[in-house]
């Protein structure tokens, strides 16, 4: 990611590595596979590790979630008569300030 105030992507996760097995890390690896930065780690706390699981790599797409959603707010065109009817326009306009908003909470501007 470009001007990033966090650890740069892509982040992968370690299943079932947390230090007492009880979770996953999230990590950035070095080319060579050896963690470089632990981002977040996610505790066990569902039987089948559905849920636990599903956080985790929620967490680990975060970057790339973040870059998309960059992008698309950047080329989303608020130009109404690009539109093909007001409802449209104030539909799309609406979300892509809501994706700005979310935008700046993750650069602590919210």
């Amino acid at each position: 990611m470009k001007d990033s105030i966090f650890t740069p992507g892509p982040w992968d996760i370690s299943w079932g590595t947390y230090q007492d097995g009880e979770g996953h890390e999230i990590c950035e690896y070095r080319k060579q596979g050896q963690p470089l930065a632990c981002i977040a780690k996610v505790n066990y706390h569902d039987d089948q590790e559905g849920e636990t699981k599903a956080n985790a790599r929620l967490i680990a797409a975060a970057p790339e979630l973040l870059e998309t959603l960059r992008s698309l707010a950047l080329c989303l065109s608020e130009d109404e008569d690009d539109y093909v009817d007001y409802d449209a326009y104030r539909w799309t306009m609406t979300k892509v300030e809501r994706a700005k908003e979310l935008i700046a909470k993750v650069y602590g501007r919210a």
